[in-house]
């Protein structure tokens, strides 16, 4: 059985349309499964959406080769890319056809092991991404430092996206992001989110999951509860519909919310999908400025939206593609405490932190101020070392993928590199939480502050040099003496029981 080519499709590639013939592989594969100990729901998500698309592709007559686990475990522990060889051999072709890979260390490690079997191995154009490497290496190359500000103000003007005619940004600014901070208004209506169809996979892949990754984190649905997130392109279709319909218009002003009784508030919760390759950004950004123009969504909620997408997930897949290594290898603040067993089952005893642990458990997805102001804050002021952090969101997210999660963790919630890109650490004490949620004030508060406070006192000189952190450093000083060492005692005693510090 001879072919020209083989296209290999991994399971961040469902891109629907994109593969017009075969032969095509698709393996679910142990050492990417494995890779962490990725969330269970993740896993399942993962191979249910991945046997989807297979059906998909053979309804339309395309010829594929999948290997479902644990049958593709059969050659060994290198056994997916034993897998590609074999299948290469079986099609008589040396030709090995994938979309880009964004995450940089698999990418590489495909192009040694494709260099070594002297394997002629082609990368096609991804659609998961508005923004190709060139645009990014131009961009760097005209900004002494990056920031997603002035990136996302290029990528708008090249893609004329909510411009004027004369080209000025619609609305008369690029962002309005300071418009988005509201808390939830009590009885505020929240629409759920649509109830996804069940898989015909679901049974198979979830005795899968309990028989082979049952020590990963996180709990398994069962199937009257089903997934939350579509599995296929035509449910994400009406997934993405169903949040322009119902919860757009209020996206704006509540992105910023905390909620202990909401999971998703006015979120769109569309990034597993984007990040699978279901949905492409172009269309969603396209589909959400037709919304916007037929039914007068407020300019504060569509631009937050677009900035989300064709900012924010743009920039930081450029900063992972070239600043991948150094930031995975430095540790500014020389932070090295490793996680007790609390930050996986949400005993820290800290309620808004405990609460987006369990969210996190139960879901897999935490909306990003929930990740950044709550998760990694405290993570940052407990002194973890950075490398368990990324460890961690690596684990327990179905859209966590290197290129994304890198940037994330290392330059904005650790901001152990240094400062790339990010222009302080994001950390906060109780006050935040309390106007941003309806979490009522509590011995927690002190214990938050007594993390934030010391975190500033010790490292004073890097608030110090930080216009927009300095003042701040100030105020330390005019703490009562007696509060100070209370506070600072309740966070020792907290980091002690969440953490433990390096030997």
């Amino acid at each position: 059985m001879r072919a020209n080519s083989l296209k290999l499709i991994l399971g961040n590639q469902l891109f629907s349309g994109y593969y017009s013939d075969g032969p095509c592989l698709m393996i679910e594969d142990r050492s990417i499964a494995q890779s962490y100990r990725y969330h269970q729901t993740r896993i399942l998500h993962q191979f249910v959406c991945m046997r989807e698309f297979r059906d998909e592709l053979k309804k339309n007559e395309i010829q594929v080769d999948y290997f479902e686990y644990p049958e593709s475990l059969q050659l060994g522990e290198e056994s997916f890319f034993a897998r590609v060889e074999s299948t290469l051999k079986k099609y008589e072709t040396n030709q090995l056809i994938t979309c880009r890979i964004p995450d940089v260390s698999f990418r590489e490690k495909m192009i040694r092991w494709a260099t070594l079997k002297k394997i002629d191995l082609k990368f096609e154009p991804s659609p998961q991404f508005m923004v190709n490497d060139d645009f990014f290496t131009a961009y760097l190359s005209s900004h002494k430092k990056p920031f997603m500000k002035t990136f996302y103000e290029r990528v708008r003007l090249d893609h004329k996206i909510l411009l004027t005619e004369n080209g000025k940004p619609a609305g008369g600014q690029w962002s309005f992001d300071t418009e988005n901070r509201k808390k939830l208004a009590k009885n505020l209506n929240i629409p759920p989110l649509p109830r996804v169809p069940n898989s015909k996979h679901f049974d198979s892949v979830q005795s899968l999951i309990k028989k082979y990754f049952s020590d990963h984190p996180g709990t398994l649905p069962n199937k009257e509860e089903g997934l939350w997130i579509p599995s296929t392109r035509k449910v994400a279709l009406l997934f993405l519909q169903n949040f322009l319909e119902y919860r757009f218009e209020q996206f704006g002003p509540y992105e910023d919310a905390l909620s202990s009784q909401e999971d998703f508030i006015f979120h769109s919760a569309l990034s597993p999908l984007l990040n699978i390759g279901l949905l492409n950004p172009l269309e969603v950004v396209e589909e959400a400025l037709r919304y916007a123009e037929k039914n007068r969504v407020p300019l504060a909620s569509l631009e937050g939206f677009i900035r989300q997408i064709l900012g924010w997930r743009e920039f930081v897949h450029g900063i992972h593609q070239n600043f991948h290594s150094y930031q995975s290898k430095f540790n500014y603040f020389g932070h090295r405490r490793t996680m007790k067993e609390c930050w996986y089952d949400g005993s820290t005893g800290l309620p808004p932190l405990d609460d987006s642990i369990k969210k996190a458990n139960r879901l897999g997805y935490n909306h990003h101020i929930e990740r950044l102001m709550v998760l990694s804050s405290t993570m940052l002021m407990t002194e973890l070392d950075p490398r368990e952090v990324h460890r961690w969101f690596m684990e327990m997210y179905l859209d966590s993928y290197e290129w994304v999660m890198g940037p994330n963790v290392y330059g904005m919630g650790q901001f152990s590199d240094g400062g790339i890109f990010a222009t302080k650490p994001y950390v906060s004490g109780s006050n935040y939480i309390l106007k941003m949620s309806s979490y009522p004030k509590g011995e927690w508060c002190e214990i938050w502050d007594g993390l934030y406070w010391s975190f500033i006192e010790k490292n004073r000189d890097t608030f110090s040099k930080n216009p927009r952190m300095a003042m701040i450093a100030k105020l330390l000083d005019k703490m009562d003496l007696a509060k100070k060492q209370r506070i600072f005692t309740l966070a020792d005693r907290f980091k002690d029981h969440v953490s433990t510090a390096a030997s």
